[in-house]
């Protein structure tokens, strides 16, 4: 069973970041213990010779983890397009198959786009009828008025 790289970045960049937040809290309970305890001149110069100490530990291992994480998604990433494969070479059958299943997409997109066209045309036909039953204006004048109306709502609409 292989395991998907995307996983294997998330860990690797969990266990980066736990290491991360471990080495911070252990700094921050070194801190507070030496704040806790100090008592003297010489424990003040011990404790922020420490203090810098725990810092550069924090920041160190800040500057590990962020280059970790773009070195290592980097890297993995080139590790990625190397081991993606092309698909094997389509045969003549395979080919004229596909050619075949996209003619065919093709023409039901064109199929359905007449269809649509032809139901447009009904439901126009039929809203003209329904004007010229309820008004008095002939056919002629309704198809001129929804002509004029075409060619400014056309007009008016601006071009993508």
């Amino acid at each position: 069973m292989k395991i998907p790289k995307e996983i294997i970045i998330k860990v690797k960049k969990g266990v980066a970041g736990a290491f991360m937040a471990c080495s911070a809290l252990t700094s921050l309970l070194m801190i507070i213990l030496f704040i806790n305890t100090y008592k003297t001149n010489k424990d003040t110069i011990a404790l922020s010779f420490l203090f810098i100490i725990i810092i550069s530990m924090v920041f160190l291992t800040y500057k590990i983890y962020r280059f970790y994480m773009n070195a290592g998604s980097s890297k993995d990433a080139i590790l990625f397009k190397k081991t993606q494969k092309s698909p094997p070479p389509l045969s003549d059958k395979e080919k004229e198959h596909l050619i075949q299943e996209k003619i065919r997409e093709q023409a039901l997109k064109a199929d359905q786009e007449n269809k649509k066209q032809h139901e447009i045309k009904q439901s126009a036909a039929a809203n003209l009828d329904a004007l010229e039953s309820v008004t008095d204006l002939s056919r002629e004048d309704l198809e001129k008025m929804e002509q004029n109306i075409r060619h400014t709502f056309n007009k008016n609409t601006p071009k993508p």
